[in-house]
């Protein structure tokens, strides 16, 4: 049920500071590639290969890990998010991929001329999602920072996940973006409780609610229909025995694929958030990310009509990276009560 499209992050660190400000760059990279190789032992299936599209064969097989010099300086592709260099600081032809015959993820060490680097993994949403990808990073991030940290678990043989987003940031920012869209559309959200440090997989149901008129796109009523519909599905869960589970999630799939059968025409608007998830946490040991992105925006995004929400860097907002056709993009940051509530990137 899960595509097994490639999520692609980066993770931008200004020059590096302390012990590791004079190291040459080799010296940086073979420093992570041994903690790299050390982490994977604890996430033992992303070392693995896909076997029928199905289940992954544990074979120690490894990961890629690419390194490269970028000819400009990191604020260059920061401070422009429709920069022609945006990409070069993931692997190439990875990001967005369907169909990639590498491993099951993928890394790059980018250096930039000004001093600063870039680290980036893409990770197949086959075997995990983004709170797999915001573990992981912490984790490796930690193994390289001290190598000694007794803060990693092993994964769970079971190799599972069962998630759901708080109703917080979440039900709010979406739904002033899904205001200014489509006034009818499926609205997709992952359940997540609390989860042990060593889970990762994906395991998410859906649910739907319809606005057909105008007047059921107001903020507050499409909040209270979200959550109404979200403490239904996940009291399904609370109840079900384990064994219950895939039933339960069949059925809110098939009830979800019914509603867009029924309502073809449609466009769709997939939301996806990441609040509350560490990615401004993953420290190497030379300090926290100046910036975590994902590729967004324009003709160059893997997926269109995607938004991701995601914590600001100072923890006092929501930032949200758009995908979306580059005519509906232009309307779409110029929507006057959109700009209430948020301010495009410069």
């Amino acid at each position: 049920m899960i595509g097994g499209i490639y999520m692609p992050f980066a993770f931008f660190y200004p020059k590096l500071s302390n012990t590791w400000s004079n190291k040459p760059n080799n010296v940086v990279s073979q420093h992570l590639e041994k903690s790299l190789s050390k982490v994977l032992t604890n996430y033992y299936p992303l070392a693995g290969k896909l076997n029928d599209n199905i289940s992954v064969d544990c074979n120690d097989n490894g990961v890629e890990f690419f390194t490269t010099k970028i000819n400009c300086p990191m604020s260059q592709i920061l401070n422009d998010p429709y920069f022609d260099k945006h990409n070069l600081v993931y692997p190439k032809g990875v990001p967005g991929a369907y169909s990639y015959e590498g491993s099951l993820a993928v890394f790059q060490l980018s250096h930039f001329n000004c001093g600063g680097i870039a680290i980036s993994m893409c990770l197949s949403h086959k075997v995990g999602d983004g709170y797999t990808l915001g573990n992981f990073m912490n984790h490796w991030a930690t193994i390289t920072r001290n190598p000694m940290s007794s803060e990693i678990y092993p994964i769970s043989p079971k190799f599972d996940g069962s998630s759901y987003f708080p109703p917080t940031k979440d039900e709010d920012s979406s739904n002033v973006l899904n205001n200014n869209i489509v006034p009818e559309r499926e609205n997709a959200v992952s359940l997540r409780p609390p989860l042990p440090k060593n889970t990762m997989g994906n395991n998410f149901s859906l649910f739907s609610i319809l606005t057909k008129e105008e007047k059921e796109m107001d903020l507050a009523q499409v909040v209270s229909k979200l959550r109404k519909e979200k403490e239904e599905v996940k009291q399904k869960y609370k109840h079900a025995k384990i064994e219950e589970f895939l039933p339960i999630t069949l059925e809110q799939y098939r009830k979800a694929n019914d509603l867009l059968v029924n309502n073809s025409c449609y466009d769709l608007y997939r939301f996806s958030s990441l609040i509350k998830f560490p990615l401004y946490d993953v420290d190497f040991g030379w300090g926290k990310p100046k910036e975590v992105i994902s590729p967004n925006s324009t003709s160059n995004a893997p997926i269109k009509n995607i938004f991701f929400l995601m914590d600001s860097k100072n923890r006092d907002g929501v930032d949200v990276i758009c995908s979306m056709k580059e005519q509906d993009m232009l309307a779409f940051e110029r929507d006057e009560e959109l700009l209430q509530f948020a301010s495009p990137s410069s």
